[in-house]
């Protein structure tokens, strides 16, 4: 709830706005849900009717066809509550468009609303002393599309109607996520009906204010010693309102998203709407993030999901997941390249096993001298990636045989394949890199370095 602070009106009325704010921006949200809740003075008075029957006046100019049924329905609806007193009276028609005036005449209008997230408003004028009410007009945003048949495409004038009448009982908007099947949540959208019909807490409410055989109120004349007075104690409108659900969106973006460790990243917040809280997940294993835009540094190679959690001011959450969106790739080209936890182990193995070959030493000497070349090279040529994925999951076996006995054999086709590998590498690299692929094939060619590898062909 809003509260503006008094202006003068007059020598004897003060008015203050009070917005049972159904607003785009939601300043104050409590928590905690509760049943009901009912509007009051600031002295702590309900706000309420001192009588029983209620008249209200309907001007349907400006609205869809069937607003004034639909409207008459609304007030049926909380006539209908037993256990409550209360009467919402259709009074009839009217041309009448003082909407907001405290003239004793209750209306029901169609108009122009100037905020552009409220749906209808309830003016209520009532004395501040006792909270008792003493005129009520509400008027339907005609800057928003309505329609009586609950139409997916608009507003839904019974629905919303509803929720204002629930205010002239003197119930307050409810904005919490667990209120939100109640007649009295603050928020609507097109196609919504739902309101028409009470929860059982709007019940309790009305009931709770107009029990069934309750007593009314005094009236506001007093008497003098010199003369009769009538005296108007200092009349206080509060308006309340149906809004639109706030917009609301939770989206990130993170930069650099890829590269070798370690790689740190900013991530942007681009979330949107009446955000409270915001956590991050990066993914890695290390702790949750509460910053709005945090830096994070990836220490270990792999892909990451990020999730980004937001709250938001009725209690409700949102989040964005982006699978797998940081990729830190490690600075060997294999296990950048291969992307499998067990064939990069067991290359690992293979080479603490042949270590002391002289062969295999000469050529993991090539491999470290041109390493950076051969990293580029993979990354620009997505091509060169696949084939060297695709050998080596072909000869895997071949790799644990080496491994474990130190020898291997390989089919000619095999080694042919091999060569072809090497050869569209070399179309690729630098003059260094060709000659030193050329002394590989030139060996493999005459089973030289074959044979001292280990291979075998077939």
């Amino acid at each position: 709830m809003k509260r503006s602070k008094a202006s003068r009106i007059s020598n004897t009325q003060t008015c203050l706005l009070i917005g049972c704010a159904t607003l785009i921006v939601i300043t104050l949200i409590c928590n905690v849900t509760e049943a009901f809740e009912i509007n009051k003075t600031f002295s702590g008075k309900e706000i309420k009717w001192f009588h029983f029957n209620v008249s209200y006046y309907i001007n349907a100019t400006g609205g869809p066809y069937g607003s004034a049924k639909a409207i008459t329905a609304s007030m049926q609806t909380w006539t209908d509550v037993s256990g409550s007193d209360l009467v919402f009276l259709d009074a009839g028609a009217t041309s009448s468009t003082n909407w907001g005036e405290n003239d004793g005449k209750n209306i029901v209008c169609f108009g122009s609303i100037t905020d552009a997230g409220v749906l209808a408003q309830n003016v209520l004028w009532y004395e501040s002393s006792s909270g008792k009410i003493l005129d009520s007009d509400i008027q339907f945003n005609t800057n928003f599309s309505w329609n009586t048949d609950g139409s997916s495409t608009d507003y839904d004038i019974q629905n919303v109607g509803t929720h204002e009448f629930g205010h002239s009982v003197g119930l307050a908007d409810l904005y919490a996520a667990l209120d939100s099947e109640k007649t009295m949540y603050g928020y609507s959208s097109k196609g919504e009906t739902k309101k028409r019909t009470l929860d059982q807490d709007d019940i309790n409410g009305i009931i709770y204010l107009y029990r069934t055989n309750s007593p009314t109120s005094t009236t506001s004349t007093v008497f003098t010693s010199s003369s009769i007075v009538s005296t108007i104690s200092t009349t206080v409108p509060v308006t309340t309102t149906t809004s639109i659900p706030p917009f609301r969106d939770v989206d990130f973006a993170g930069s650099p998203v890829s590269g070798y460790p370690p790689l740190t990243v900013s991530f942007n917040n681009m979330s949107q709407g009446d955000i409270t809280f915001q956590y991050w997940d990066f993914g890695d294993g290390s702790a949750l993030s509460l910053a709005s835009h945090p830096v994070h540094t990836y220490k270990k190679p792999g892909t990451f999901t990020v999730t980004l959690v937001a709250g938001f001011g009725d209690g409700s959450k949102m989040q964005r997941v982006k699978e797998n969106y940081i990729s830190v790739e490690s600075r060997c080209l294999f296990v950048a390249t291969l992307k499998n936890a067990e064939q990069i182990e067991d290359l690992r193995k293979f080479r603490t096993a042949v270590a002391d070959n002289l062969y295999w030493h000469e050529l993991f000497r090539m491999y470290y001298r041109h390493f950076f070349e051969l990293m580029i090279m993979v990354n620009q040529h997505p091509e060169l990636r696949d084939e060297l994925r695709k050998l080596a999951s072909k000869h895997s076996n071949a790799v644990k045989t080496l491994s474990s006995v130190g020898e291997a054999i390989l089919r000619e086709e095999d080694v042919e394949e091999i060569i072809t590998f090497l050869l569209q590498i070399k179309d690729h690299a630098t003059i260094s890199l060709q000659a030193d692929i050329d002394s590989i094939i030139a060996g493999i060619n005459h089973d030289l370095i074959l044979e001292g590898l280990g291979i075998h062909r077939e």
